[in-house]
């Protein structure tokens, strides 16, 4: 999924990436970051579906697989 930032929820930003020599090698962890980008904090391991809510109060993230799931995250 593509990074995400609603302009009525300023400074919040969710992007897939992965750091250092995991680049090449594993799946993309999903980022947040309320400073508009300039520092960063893993959220979820591994590949998610995400949406940003309610002004920035919610965000909702859904694992990306192929298997039946039953949890909001």
């Amino acid at each position: 999924m593509a990074p995400l930032a609603e302009p009525n929820a300023v400074g919040i930003v969710i992007a897939h990436g992965s750091v250092g020599g995991a680049i090449s090698v594993s799946s993309p962890d999903v980022y947040i970051s309320d400073d508009g980008g300039y520092s960063w904090a893993r959220t979820l391991r591994g590949p998610h579906h995400y949406a940003i809510l309610d002004s920035g109060g919610l965000l909702v993230a859904i694992q990306h697989t192929s298997q039946p799931l039953n949890t909001i995250q």
